[in-house]
C-alpha cells in the first residue's frame, strides 16, 4: 500500500523544519496543510519561513486553471504556499482537491508525500472527507445570521435540521460560527443534491504529532511574534492594507494581521497590539491541541524530549519498511 506521512501539532513546534529533515531522509516532498499560508503576500505573519531571495517555481501540475507553484527549501519541494490572493476564499474543499492532485502526482514519481500543518479540518478531510465540504459559503445568508444571538441561531438550526443540531458536540452547539455553517449546509441540502467528493486512493498513513508542555509552546510563541515584528510584519500589513481595502475576508482573520492593522490605524498601542497577538496565538495553540487530541491515530512526540528526532525516525523507519 502506498504511504503518506502526516506531521501535525500546535503552532510554534517546528513542524515544517521537521518535515524538511524527514523529506531529505525518506525522499519526500512537503504539502502544506495550513489554511493561512495559501494566501499570497502574507508571508511573515503566517510563518512561511521561505529562505531570503527564494523564488517560486512553476510546475506542470494544473490547479484552478493555473500551474501550481512550489518553493525549494534545502532542495526539498514545498507545495501549498501562495495559491490565492487574500481577497479570495480558500476552503477545505479546495485543500482536499489540491492534496488529492499532489498526492497522486507524488506517488507516481516514487516520492513520499509529507503533509505538514496545524489546520485540523484540512488534515481530517484526507481520511474522513464529508460531502458538505463542497458546499460553498453563502455570504448573504451569513450576513443575516451574524446579526442573530447564539440562542436564536440554535433555535433556527433546530427548526431547519434538528438531526444536525443533535449530532453536534456541545462545544459546537455553543459556537456561533459552527451553527451558521450548519444552517448554511442544511439550507443548501434542502434545495440541492450533494455530490460525493472524490476520495483518495487506499493509503497507509502515518500520523506524527509533535508537541511540548504548554509553557514551552507559550514561550516559543512569544519569541516568534517578536521575531516576526523584527522581520517586518508592520510593513507587510501596511502593504496589504493598501492593496486590499476590504479586510472582512477569511485571509485577514489570521492571528497577527488584525492586531497590527489596529496598531497602524492608531486604534491601540504597540504594546497592546503585541500582547493581543501573543494571546491570540496562545489561544489558537490550545484549540489545535484540543482538536488533535481527539484523533487516536496520532503518535505524539515531545520536542523537549532528548533525541526526539531520532525516536521519530525509528518510528517512521519501522512503518516505511
Amino acid at each position: 500500500m502506498k504511504k503518506v506521512l502526516i506531521i501535525c501539532g500546535p503552532t510554534a513546534t517546528g513542524k515544517t523544519s521537521l518535515g524538511i529533515k524527514l523529506a531529505k531522509k525518506f525522499s519526500g516532498e512537503i504539502i502544506s496543510a495550513d489554511s493561512r499560508q495559501v494566501y499570497k503576500n502574507m508571508d511573515i505573519g503566517t510563518g512561511k519561513d521561505i529562505p531570503q531571495n527564494s523564488k517560486s517555481h512553476h510546475s506542470k501540475i494544473i490547479f484552478n486553471n493555473e500551474p501550481l507553484i512550489y518553493y525549494l527549501i534545502d532542495n526539498i519541494k514545498l507545495w501549498g504556499y501562495d495559491l490565492v490572493n487574500p481577497s479570495k476564499d480558500f476552503s477545505v474543499a479546495h485543500f482536499h482537491q489540491l492534496a488529492l492532485k499532489l498526492i497522486n502526482n507524488l506517488l507516481k514519481t516514487q516520492k513520499i508525500p509529507i503533509i505538514v500543518g496545524g489546520t485540523g479540518l484540512y488534515l481530517n478531510s484526507l481520511i474522513k472527507p464529508i460531502d458538505s465540504i463542497n458546499i460553498r459559503p453563502n455570504f448573504p445568508l451569513r450576513r443575516q445570521l451574524n446579526s442573530l444571538t447564539l440562542k436564536q441561531l440554535q433555535i433556527k438550526l433546530k427548526k431547519i435540521n434538528l438531526q444536525r443540531f443533535s449530532s453536534m458536540n456541545q462545544a459546537d452547539q455553543q459556537n456561533p460560527r459552527r451553527l451558521i455553517r450548519a444552517i448554511e449546509i442544511s439550507k443548501f441540502e434542502q434545495t440541492h443534491n450533494t455530490t460525493p467528493i472524490q476520495s483518495l486512493p487506499k493509503l497507509d498513513i502515518l500520523w506524527i504529532g509533535i508537541t511540548a508542555p504548554q509553557s514551552v509552546i507559550d514561550s516559543r510563541i512569544e519569541k516568534r511574534v517578536n521575531q516576526r515584528l523584527k522581520d517586518g510584519m508592520e510593513v507587510e500589513v501596511s502593504t496589504l492594507i493598501k492593496k486590499h481595502p476590504n479586510w472582512n475576508t477569511q485571509a485577514f482573520s489570521s492571528t497577527g494581521y488584525q492586531e497590527i492593522r489596529k496598531l497602524l490605524n492608531k486604534q491601540i498601542s504597540r504594546t497592546q497590539a503585541i500582547q493581543d497577538w501573543i494571546t491570540a496565538e496562545k489561544q489558537y495553540s490550545r484549540r489545535q491541541l484540543t482538536w488533535f487530541k481527539t484523533n487516536p491515530l496520532i503518535h505524539w512526540f515531545d520536542i523537549t524530549q532528548k533525541n526526539y528526532l531520532q525516536i521519530i525516525v525509528r518510528q517512521i523507519n519501522h512503518w516505511y519498511t
